[in-house]
């Protein structure tokens, strides 16, 4: 099975906004944005998190909030 990709969009609570390509991990319990993203957005650090990674080692990051929009898909809808 390949990786699957979706676009979208990620918002700062001002509104702000950054493009985005999130790889899709059914398994994962928090979404990772790139330094850069976090950085242009301005996101507030509100707490730390301790995450596993794939091969057992743990890591530390910043926890924030911010607004995810994605576009699925289209469909015509019949009255």
């Amino acid at each position: 099975m390949g990786l699957i990709y979706i676009d979208g969009i990620v918002k700062n609570e001002k509104g702000d906004s950054e493009k985005v390509r999130f790889l899709i991990d059914s398994s994962a319990s928090y979404t990772v944005l790139r330094k850069d993203i976090w950085e242009k957005l301005g996101l507030k650090e509100i707490s730390r998190v301790t995450l596993v990674l794939a091969d057992g080692s743990t890591i530390e990051r910043g926890l924030s909030e911010v607004i995810m929009n994605f576009h699925l898909m289209e469909r015509d809808i019949l009255q």
